[in-house]
């Protein structure tokens, strides 16, 4: 049997969970509003978000359009400023050519006025640098003197002085041209010359190295061996110095008087030898003379035998070699058709 105290126990404790299912369900309320008010705002911000993600994307878009329309009128603008330049600098190569061509004393008072007006406008700057309201008034008025400046100041008033000049150079660069290729061919004949008398000193060189390579073997020959021998140029050379200061330490010790003995009679063969070498010029010198005087006479083809005869006679007593004298004059009228019968009866007289 249940006690009254139980009873109320009970009843409290259902008083109790009672408030506590009340307070669960408020909180459960309260937790409610405050999730459906986290979803309204959610809303609401996610509205912004989008707004602003809009707002944001047409700016995007209308800078992009922005920076393209102002990288293209970029483009155009140094385009245009490149083109500018050439022109500036084709103007500025004309000026330069018209001032060339200007005569220098009127280049000179032109660089003298330039360096003037230079220095009364940087005397001008410094005095104008005091306060600022005068600067800028020194940059407008330095502006109006550079483009004061930039008018061009010409020599030439009349375009056909300059076509006259013109014509001028034309005629001097053509004589000069002229000029120049006659120097080049000059030039061209010197080089020639100049190659021919290389290939002249090399044949002299090959010829001399190969004349002084045989007199060196001759010597060789004459006073080391006289057989053949394989040695090149320079070790004959080096056997004749041995040879030869063989021969002076024997010299040395051979006796006065058989040594003076020789050096006379190598002096009388010295002596021989010139003696024949002089005669040998002389007849050489006579026969030069002689073919002279028959090629002068050769010239004269129209004259008759006889008279051709006696300047041949006459050639005869200069010359000392009879014999050869007439074997020279018979080939010479042997080469013009002269009948030999007649030359030789002549010989005979």
């Amino acid at each position: 049997m249940v006690t009254r105290s139980e009873i109320k126990k009970l009843q409290e404790a259902v008083v109790k969970e009672e408030r506590r299912l009340k307070r669960a369900e408020q909180m459960l309320e309260d937790d409610t509003l405050l999730f459906e008010e986290f979803l309204k705002e959610n809303d609401r911000n996610s509205t912004e978000a989008v707004k602003t993600a809009e707002q944001e994307t047409k700016s995007k878009l209308e800078k992009m359009a922005e920076i393209k329309r102002l990288t293209t009128e970029m483009m155009s603008i140094q385009s245009e400023i490149s083109k500018n330049e050439e022109i500036l600098k084709d103007y500025k190569r004309y000026k330069e050519f018209l001032f060339n061509l200007s005569p220098p004393e009127w280049q000179e008072a032109q660089r003298a006025k330039t360096q003037t007006a230079k220095a009364l406008r940087d005397r001008n700057a410094q005095d104008r640098r005091k306060d600022m309201e005068a600067e800028k008034k020194s940059r407008v008025q330095q502006g109006k003197s550079h483009q004061e400046e930039d008018e061009p100041e010409l020599y030439f008033s009349d375009p056909q002085q300059l076509l006259d000049l013109l014509t001028e150079l034309e005629e001097q660069n053509l004589t000069l041209i002229l000029n120049s290729t006659e120097t080049e061919e000059e030039l061209e004949e010197l080089r020639q010359a100049m190659e021919t008398n290389k290939k002249k000193i090399v044949r002299w060189d090959d010829n001399m190295l190969d004349a002084l390579s045989r007199k060196v073997e001759e010597v060789y020959r004459c006073c080391v061996d006289d057989k053949k021998t394989s040695l090149d140029t320079l070790q004959m050379l080096t056997s004749i110095e041995d040879h030869l200061s063989m021969l002076l330490d024997r010299i040395e010790i051979i006796p006065a008087e058989t040594l003076e003995k020789v050096k006379k009679i190598k002096d009388k063969e010295r002596r021989i030898r010139q003696r024949e070498e002089k005669q040998r010029q002389q007849k050489q010198h006579q026969e030069e003379r002689l073919k002279k005087s028959l090629e002068r006479s050769q010239a004269d083809i129209k004259k008759t035998v006889k008279s051709f005869l006696k300047g041949a006679s006459a050639l005869l007593v200069l010359s000392m070699d009879l014999n050869l004298t007439q074997n020279l004059i018979l080939n010479s009228f042997q080469k013009y058709q002269i009948y030999p019968a007649e030359i030789q009866g002549f010989f005979m007289k």
